[in-house]
């Protein structure tokens, strides 16, 4: 620590000298690293994290901000900030349109719209997604893959169907029996039920269980602003409908 901010002091010089007002350090992607690794982090080292003499932001997994032991770290940082997705549906179900246009703008700025077939792939993609932008890349990716590997100009309802195929296949194989030296600790029906009842339920505020944790951390739930919500992610969702819990 005493190192690091030896550097940041001589950094901060540096930065005055060349007019800025100061200088922020953001330590990206934490909120990707394994639960257990992000719960050991913070969890026994938050003190030390804060002792960095400048302004540090530091992502972390959405599961931490709901763990019982939050609030014994929590006092250590200045302001703590869960970042909701966009939303796509208000909470009864109903389509958010400006959410859906802020997603589509975001596209639509690093893919021109003319490179769709029509406009509702696009639209698909955008309420399949749940307004979680990397799902929505994945989707946008696999398509203008499949499209190339065809040999087609522009994304058609075919590979439409085949990113949503794959982004399925990849939510499917996220719910499965966890154990723990052979023991099973929360099976995967116990998982799907926690999913559909989320899925059915009007208020959309859940108790914050070990199971639900586990769902936010792999996306399955989503969680939005305004009242401060979640639901299932709609591919989920789909496979719900499969499988015949909803």
């Amino acid at each position: 620590i005493s190192f690091c901010n030896e550097l940041i002091a001589e950094i901060r010089i540096k930065a005055l000298n060349a007019g800025f007002k100061d200088i922020i350090i953001v330590i990206e992607d934490l909120d990707k690293i394994p639960l257990e690794t992000a719960n050991r982090l913070f969890f026994n080292y938050a003190n030390q994290l804060v002792q960095l003499k400048a302004t540090v932001i530091y992502t972390f997994p959405v599961t931490l901000n709901y763990n019982k032991l939050f609030n014994t770290i929590s006092g250590y940082f200045s302001e703590v900030v869960d970042l909701p997705m966009i939303k796509v549906n208000q909470k009864d179900g109903q389509p958010f349109l400006a959410g859906r246009q802020v997603l589509k703008k975001i596209v639509t700025a690093r893919i021109n719209q003319s490179l769709f077939a029509n406009e509702t792939i696009l639209d698909k993609m955008v309420e399949m997604t749940g307004g979680a932008l990397r799902g929505l890349f994945r989707m946008v990716n696999d398509a203008a893959f499949a499209a190339e590997d065809r040999g087609k100009a522009m994304i058609g309802e075919e590979e439409y169907v085949y990113a949503f195929r794959q982004i399925k296949r990849d939510y499917e194989n996220t719910i499965a029996d966890f154990t723990v030296n052979g023991i099973t600790i929360i099976t995967a029906d116990q998982y799907f039920k926690e999913l559909a009842n989320l899925a059915m339920s009007t208020d959309k505020q859940p108790t914050n269980s070990d199971i639900l944790m586990d769902l936010r951390q792999n996306l399955s739930v989503l969680s939005y602003n305004g009242e401060n919500w979640c639901d299932v992610h709609p591919v989920m969702k789909e496979i719900l409908k499969e499988r015949r819990y909803i």
